[in-house]
C-alpha cells in the first residue's frame, strides 16, 4: 500500500484549503491519506516542530503496512492534473530541486560544519516539502537520523539533504511537482503548488480558480 501524508499541527488555517486537494489526489492514485495532527515523538526534538519530515520517516520505518510514502508540507495544493509521483519515483527516494536554494551553497555548508562537523555533497539541494520515500529506504536511514536537532529555519530539510544525499540514491523530479512561485497564478495553475511563507495569503483566491473534476 501507498501513503500520502501531511502534518497539521494546531489546525493550521491554510490546511482547510490544501488538505481536501491532498485527499482527492490520494484517492485518484489509489493511495491512503493520513493527516497527522500531533507530533508523536516531540521529546526527541525539543520544542522544534520543524523536524516533522524526519519524524515522518521514522513513523514510516516503524510500520510494515505501507511500502512507500509521499510526504507533503501542509501548505501545498496538489493540482487535479498532478501525475502519480510514486510511479515517477521508480521505487527510489524522489525529490525536487529547491527553487530558492537550487545548489549546495556556503550557508548550507557552514550549517553542516557547525552542527554535525560534516561536509555536504556538492550539487543540487532539494526541498523536503515534497518527498517520496520507500519503506526500505526509511529503514536504512533510521540509524542515520539521530540528533542533535538544532532549531532554525529549514533545520530538518538541511539535515535530510546532508544525510539522504550521502547515503541514498535519489530521483530528481521536475520543478512542476513542487512549484514555489504561486504568485505567478497562471503558471501555477498548471503545476503542483507550494505556498511557502509569504504567499499563503494567496491561497483562498487561488483555489477558487481551480477546476475540480
Amino acid at each position: 500500500m501507498r501513503l500520502v501524508a501531511t502534518f497539521n499541527f494546531g489546525d493550521l488555517w491554510y490546511a482547510d484549503y490544501t488538505v481536501p486537494f491532498m485527499r482527492r489526489y490520494a484517492e485518484r492514485i489509489g493511495a491512503d491519506f493520513l493527516e497527522l495532527k500531533r507530533f508523536p515523538d516531540q521529546q526527541l526534538y525539543g520544542l522544534v516542530h520543524a523536524w516533522f519530515h524526519v519524524e515522518a520517516i521514522r513513523i514510516l520505518a516503524a510500520q510494515s503496512y505501507y511500502k512507500t510514502m509521499l510526504l507533503l508540507d501542509a501548505d501545498q495544493v496538489v493540482m487535479p492534473g498532478c501525475p502519480d509521483v510514486f510511479a515517477l519515483s521508480g521505487g527510489k527516494i524522489a525529490v525536487v530541486q529547491d527553487m530558492g536554494i537550487p545548489e549546495v551553497n556556503d550557508r548550507f555548508r557552514d550549517w553542516c560544519r557547525s552542527h554535525y562537523d560534516e561536509e555536504p555533497l556538492p550539487g543540487p539541494y532539494f526541498n523536503a516539502g515534497m518527498l517520496v520515500i520507500p519503506l526500505e529506504a526509511a529503514r536504512r536511514l533510521t540509524s542515520r537520523l539521530g540528533g542533535p536537532c538544532p532549531s532554525g529555519l529549514l533545520a530538518d530539510q538541511h539535515f535530510l539533504n546532508l544525510r539522504i544525499r550521502k547515503h541514498e540514491e535519489i530521483v530528481w523530479l521536475p520543478h512542476e511537482l513542487n512549484w514555489l512561485a504561486p504568485q505567478f497564478v497562471e503558471a501555477s495553475l498548471r503545476k503542483h503548488v507550494h505556498f511557502v511563507t509569504g504567499h499563503r495569503d494567496l491561497l483562498a483566491s487561488f483555489v477558487k480558480r481551480i477546476s475540480v473534476p
